[in-house]
């Protein structure tokens, strides 16, 4: 049947008044939903009281795609008896709709046994698009449920800065996971507009890290890393003597990405390295951290250099990254550089830093080049993504055929597109030569 096929909707209208068929009326009332205007809508709208439940169905069905407002309250109603509708569709549908006066209404169903509904619930609250719906999204946003959190935080992420100060205000929680979450979310927030636009959360985090759990803890530390601000270099320098070696993991991390900024850190960090009750792990992040801050500032390099003699390969390769970029004539650390590059059982982790530190070191590229060329089919993205630009880096023309054939079958768009600049880069070092 294709009754409605090629009618304009003065046809379809007249047809529909002149039959009674179910068949009929269901594709002549889906046809409605295309044209949007208020006088397709009203007999969608009278049809919601039809005694034909179908008739009902596709009613809501072609009203809430024309986004038309009066189907609410009868979805509203709905939610009410969910036994007998589609509880998940209803849901849907709501958030398709986006109306305000259905945000309490599914605010109650946040907790509700049913995971699936959970999760819909929270991403059709996030479709609303008003500042009553903060509330339930930050308490979603303490939820248990990963989904339901997830859903929550991509919502206000969208709201952008709209929401910073709710979740400033989250970030007192009694609710600890909450407070994780806000943290987090805030970093999210200002990925996507620029960290230098979050000074003003860059306080609050502070404070609270203060009679925090471990998981609000790390979430805090590694935002105040991404916010670069001096103002946390001192209280992180402080977290270097928390019990939890996982935090002061992270917080060696947020030091390094402040980079020279955090430069009162130098000693306390090789106050780390030198602390033989640390791990391998704490050490080598220390030793990473001290190349992000002071590679340009006077610094002994003695305890980088008793590091590299230690038979720990972790360690090792963190102080051989450090030194061949302190000193690129420092052919000891080069060469276990590039044992790294070519040993087929090195982890993807090592890889990175190994390629990070050969993509600076033009001399060696004779006996770079082939390892980094046979890295682009690395199964790692990411690792792609690096060894692309260090080739990109060196500009040498031997690698523009490898780059070529990853090109023809690389599936990835940002190893596509470093791929293209590295290209680039080595076509216009040819040109210079």
């Amino acid at each position: 049947m294709n009754t409605s096929k090629g009618k304009s909707l003065e046809e379809i209208l007249a047809m529909l008044a002149s039959t009674q068929n179910i068949d009929e009326r269901v594709e002549l009332m889906e046809a409605l939903a295309k044209f949007r205007n208020r006088r397709a809508a009203q007999p969608l709208i009278e049809a919601l009281q039809d005694d034909n439940p179908r008739i009902r169905s596709i009613a809501v069905y072609s009203l809430v795609k024309m986004r038309n407002k009066q189907v609410v309250e009868p979805l509203l109603i709905s939610l009410k008896n969910p036994e007998s509708v589609n509880i998940y569709r209803v849901i849907s549908d709501l958030g398709r709709l986006g109306d305000v006066r259905s945000i309490e209404p599914l605010a109650e169903l946040l907790n509700h046994p049913d995971k699936t509904v959970r999760v819909l619930t929270t991403q059709a609250i996030g479709r609303v698009k008003d500042e009553k719906a903060f509330p339930y999204l930050l308490e979603a946003l303490g939820h248990s449920d990963t989904r339901v959190w997830e859903a929550a935080q991509t919502a206000l992420v969208r709201w952008g800065e709209r929401v910073v100060e709710p979740l400033i205000e989250a970030l007192k929680s009694d609710n600890l996971r909450l407070r994780s979450k806000a943290a987090s979310t805030l970093t999210s927030i200002y990925g996507k507009i620029g960290y230098e636009h979050g000074k003003r959360v860059v306080e609050p985090l502070i404070e609270a890290l203060k009679g925090s759990d471990t998981d609000v803890q790390i979430a805090v530390v590694s935002a105040l890393g991404w916010f670069g601000d001096a103002r946390a270099v001192e209280p992180l320098i402080a977290m270097l003597k928390d019990p939890d070696e996982n935090v002061r993991q992270w917080v060696i991390g947020s030091l390094g990405s402040l980079g020279p900024t955090a430069s009162p850190a130098i000693e306390p960090l090789i106050e780390v390295l030198s602390d033989h009750t640390n791990s391998s792990e704490t050490r080598a992040a220390a030793v990473r951290s001290l190349g992000e801050i002071a590679l340009n500032k006077k610094l002994n390099p003695q305890p980088i250099f008793e590091a590299f003699s230690e038979p720990d390969d972790e360690l090792r390769l963190a102080a051989a990254w450090f030194l061949s970029k302190y000193d690129p004539s420092y052919s000891p650390a080069i060469d276990y550089l590039l044992e790294t590059l070519s040993n087929p059982n090195s982890h993807t982790l090592d890889l990175f830093w190994a390629v990070d530190a050969i993509g600076e070191l033009p001399a060696v590229i004779d006996r770079s080049i082939e390892p980094l060329i046979k890295l682009l089919n690395w199964p790692n993205a990411y690792l792609r993504i690096g060894t692309t630009q260090a080739l990109g880096k060196l500009g040498d023309a031997r690698a523009l055929p490898a780059l070529e054939q990853l090109l023809q079958h690389e599936d990835e768009k940002e190893v596509i597109e470093k791929v293209r600049e590295a290209i680039d880069k080595i076509q216009h070092h040819q040109h210079q030569d």
